[in-house]
Formats: C-alpha cells, structure tokens, sequence
C-alpha cells in the first residue's frame, strides 16, 4: 500500500470516527472539592454556538477599548454546561432565596470551587488546562 493509499485510509477512518463520535456526548462527573463530600457533579463540553455565543455575550466597548468579563463567561460556562446540579432549576433557585442561577452558584460554591469546575469544562471542551488562553483568544476576536 502507497503513502497515499494509507493516508487516505487514515483519513476515512478519521471522517468516519469524527461522524460517530457527537460533541454533545462529551459528558463527564466530577469530584468538585472535599467540602463537597465525594458528591459528584456531572458536566458536558461547551458547543461552538455555546462558545460564540459567550464570547460575544461578554465583550464590550467602553470608550472605544474592548473589555472581557471573564466572571460573566465562567458564570454562563456553569448555568449551561454543569448538567448535576442544575443551576437553572427554578425551585432550587427560589428554596436558596435567590433570583437568578448567577446568584444560586455563587451562593452555594466557593470561588475556588468555580475556578475548578469552569477548568474541568474547558479541559472536556477541547482548551485543556487552560481558559486563560481561551479567554485571551475570546479578547482578541
């Protein structure tokens, strides 16, 4: 067989896995922090309209400089792609005396917390370890 004929194999048999293997199956559980006592969350990788939509969700114009509200993104990175617990559960919000998911995650997590499962998220969407670099690219768009 030619280099040719098995890049091209190779190339079908990726096609093919790519076909089969859907993003939204990307879905993993999580042990989040000791505090939580072995309860696990369970969280799915961002779309790429999930991510675009973000993107353009937390950039802004102030005096003709762009800002990013990287808060704003981990926070819409934890209402859409955290799975278990669900922090758009109407009554759990309103039990927590809260109004908004926004306020519900960042009543019941510590900061720390929220930096590892918006890592987790990232890491299952593609980025690794690292939403920084994501954040600079979502700056620089």
């Amino acid at each position: 067989m030619s280099n040719l004929q098995e890049f091209l194999l190779d190339m079908n048999n990726l096609q093919e896995f790519l076909l089969e293997a859907s993003v939204e199956d990307c879905i993993k559980e999580i042990l989040v922090s000791e505090r939580l006592k072995g309860n696990g969350f369970k969280i799915k990788a961002m779309s790429n309209e999930q991510y675009k939509r973000f993107q353009k969700l937390c950039i802004s114009q102030k005096n003709g400089k762009r800002h990013f509200n990287d808060s704003k993104m981990k926070e819409m990175m934890l209402i859409e792609c955290v799975v278990e617990p669900n922090f758009s559960d109407a009554a759990w919000i309103q039990k927590a005396g809260c109004a908004t998911p926004e306020q519900l995650l960042n009543k019941v997590l510590l900061p720390g917390e929220i930096e590892r499962i918006v890592g987790e998220i990232s890491e299952l969407s593609g980025f690794g370890q690292d939403l920084e670099q994501a954040v600079e690219e979502a700056k620089n768009c």
